[in-house]
């Protein structure tokens, strides 16, 4: 079997979406460095929509992330695996527990 991993640097700007897109296509799971957020898979489910799922964010790109939010949904639906990581904030949840 065959693996293969791909790191992509993007920047959050709506004309770099298309690239990003198509490598995206080429694997079967996409690992996003983003919180982890509980209404991420309503969203991308349709469950709910893009602008009400936009809406509990404090989006800084808010056109790169409805576009995004576009392409990720459609991946979801032709079956890619996405997941939400985000070790710095997980490293520092940690930092804060132990002082807790």
């Amino acid at each position: 079997m065959n693996s293969r991993a791909t790191l992509a640097l993007a920047n959050h700007r709506p004309e770099s979406i298309d690239a990003v897109r198509e490598l995206m296509e080429r694997h079967d799971a996409v690992i996003l460095e983003e919180p982890p957020d509980d209404l991420f898979p309503q969203m991308l489910s349709g469950n709910m929509s893009i602008s009400s799922y936009l809406e509990t964010l404090d989006a800084e790109y808010p056109e790169f992330s409805r576009r995004m939010s576009l392409v990720l949904r459609r991946l979801c639906t032709a079956g890619k695996k996405l997941f939400q990581v985000e070790p710095f904030l997980e490293g520092l949840l940690q930092i804060h527990t132990l002082f807790a």
